[in-house]
């Protein structure tokens, strides 16, 4: 059994015909096995100081390459990539791969048929290289990444501070696994940060990686800008949760390692050569909350993103739900100003009476009983005042849509009757917005009453809330607020929050105090707004910050019997308590 010695940068050429099965411990993907009964040939290179691996094959066969570093042990196979440890092109007979960073030391490359009896000419290129690096970050050493796409599972870096930074590493492959996400907090309100993704190379100084930042509601803040080997975003940030994503974006340079460096730095301080000053038409009321609890985090009392808060009538408890956290938390108080946490259900995430799938708003009948909508469970849970009793289910998801079925529940709102109001996203052509059932009468479909059907489809509303009587059932709908009968067949009124002094960005939660006062959780511009019942202003509070009274897009209301309000203040992870206004 011969290997070849490879000197680095000098190709060769080979045949497969008439050689042994040597290296017949083949290789496996997650469908199909490859190497067995094939004739192969390995390479050993040798290296003196850590590098990457440029490997380039081109062949008359249909082929597979792969590396190790004992070649006659299958478990040393080095994956190229996260999904699979082979590398193959059956259409063109050729394959290139680049592999991260290796330690020093000696490794194989194996030429190997696909299946039993293919074998053929090959030409191999095999190079070494250490990518161009830019920056000089301070955390050494990095971290290594776990493949993650759209914001399921991001990598957290941390939180990074003026004068800090955090640092990460990974490895893309444009055909297998493209995208890496990550995650770090800005720790440092209004402070500059910048991020910069180098080190990244084809083998052939090649840097087509891209990359992606979002805030903390995965809204875009833009791509980074490339700079020969060097692509950077530069921007003022608020304290909070930001997102990136790494990702290769070109076929000319399929694969490679790449480091990822979030840096602090101090807000400007140079005066602007003009300003303009606008005195809006309204002052939003400064407002000493009554209560503030919560912080970050995934233990009892914390929160990643409170999303869905109720109160009960004596605002002696209080419930907030918790999209990431996967959980509903009860928080109580006997002097009615200090709140701790007393209980919690739903962690881990599941489909069981107690456990949710991202669980979204909260609702509360007159008995104090506590409304979940399950988003990705598409459903409503009922639970009792603990929430140690499950009581029943509404809706269901169905592959074939039937009276009581559910899409992507957003939020729910239950009358004095009972009733159950639910915003239901993403239904489509089924124009299926809002679902009503009757608690009063569960039934096998949920107590299904009847779907709005309103406006031309998508409609899309998030917040939802009805006054005591059932009578007015009230939604946030991109922009605006609409104001229907409790069937859904009348629209008695819109509007866009113009007469506040600005017109509304984002709204989402809503609720309808004992007076049949609207109040309107105003997310983006970070703020809370009061109309009556036909949608005349009242009055406004909050502004954007974490100072207590300030807001960083509060996603939910919610009032008690005295009308007192309950903010879940989302990206300050907290919830706020305020006095009548």
């Amino acid at each position: 059994m011969d290997i070849t010695s490879y000197i680095d940068g000098s190709p060769v050429s080979g045949n497969t015909n008439g050689l042994e099965d040597n290296y017949r411990q083949y290789i496996s993907s997650e469908f199909f096995s490859y190497g067995s009964g094939a004739p192969d040939i390995a390479y050993s290179i040798n290296l003196t100081a850590p590098a990457n691996l440029y490997v380039e094959a081109l062949t008359s066969f249909d082929s597979v390459i792969y590396l190790r570093k004992d070649p006659l042990d299958p478990s040393t196979t080095m994956a190229f990539d996260h999904f699979s440890d082979k590398l193959l092109n059956d259409e063109n007979n050729g394959s290139a791969f680049v592999t991260g960073t290796l330690p020093s030391g000696t490794y194989y490359i194996i030429v190997d048929g696909k299946k039993a009896g293919e074998f053929g000419t090959f030409n191999l290129n095999i190079s070494t290289f250490v990518p161009d690096c830019s920056l000089n970050p301070a955390s050494l050493p990095v971290k290594e990444v776990e493949p993650n796409n759209n914001f399921v599972k991001p990598t957290f870096l941390g939180t990074v501070l003026n004068g800090g930074d955090a640092v990460g590493k990974g490895n893309l492959s444009y055909f297998f696994d493209n995208l890496d996400t990550w995650h770090f907090k800005a720790g440092t309100d209004g402070g500059r940060y910048v991020i910069s993704v180098d080190c990244f190379d084809s083998g052939y100084g090649y840097f087509q990686a891209g990359a992606q930042v979002f805030d903390g509601r995965h809204q875009s803040l833009g791509n980074a800008q490339i700079f020969g080997t060097l692509i950077q975003f530069d921007s003022l940030l608020p304290a909070g949760d930001y997102y990136i994503k790494v990702l290769a974006g070109n076929s000319q340079a399929p694969s490679g390692a790449y480091r990822l460096t979030v840096q602090g730095f101090p807000a400007p301080t140079a005066t602007p050569t003009m300003t303009v000053t606008e005195t809006p038409t309204v002052t939003p009321t400064p407002v000493a909350p009554i209560g503030v609890f919560g912080s970050y985090g995934g233990g009892n009392g914390q929160f990643q993103l409170p999303i869905g808060i109720a109160v009960n009538s004596a605002g002696t408890s209080v419930y907030v739900s918790d999209y990431y956290n996967n959980n509903v938390q009860i928080f109580t108080s006997v002097d009615l100003i200090n709140y701790a946490y007393s209980y919690q259900w739903g962690n881990p995430i599941g489909s069981g009476p107690y456990q949710f799938s991202y669980p979204f708003g909260l609702g509360m009948d007159s008995s104090g009983h506590v409304f979940v909508t399950d988003t990705n469970n598409s459903r409503i849970q009922e639970y009792d005042s603990t929430g140690t009793v499950f009581v029943h289910q509404y809706g269901f998801f169905s592959g074939s849509p039937s009276n009581g079925d559910l899409v992507s529940a957003q939020n729910c709102a239950v009358d004095g009757s009972g009733n159950v109001y639910v915003t239901n996203d993403n239904t489509n052509s089924l124009n299926q917005p809002v679902a009503k059932f009757n608690s009063a009468s569960p039934g096998p479909g949920g107590g299904w009453i009847q779907y709005w059907n309103y406006g031309a489809p998508p409609a899309n509303p998030v917040g939802i809330a009805v006054n005591s009587a059932g009578t007015t059932v009230y939604l946030t709908e991109g922009n605006f607020i609409k104001a229907f009968s409790n069937d859904g067949s009348v629209l008695y009124n819109q509007w866009d929050g113009s007469a506040s002094g600005m017109p509304f960005s984002n709204p989402y939660g809503l609720a309808v105090n004992s007076l049949g006062e609207v109040l309107v959780a105003d997310s983006y511009n970070n703020r809370i707004v009061k109309f009556d019942a036909a949608g005349n202003y009242l009055g406004q509070l909050g502004s954007y910050g974490n100072l207590p009274g300030q807001f960083y897009l509060p996603y939910a209301i919610a009032v008690d019997g005295g009308n007192n309000i309950y903010v879940a203040d989302s990206y300050n992870y907290r919830v706020q308590k305020l006095s009548p206004f």
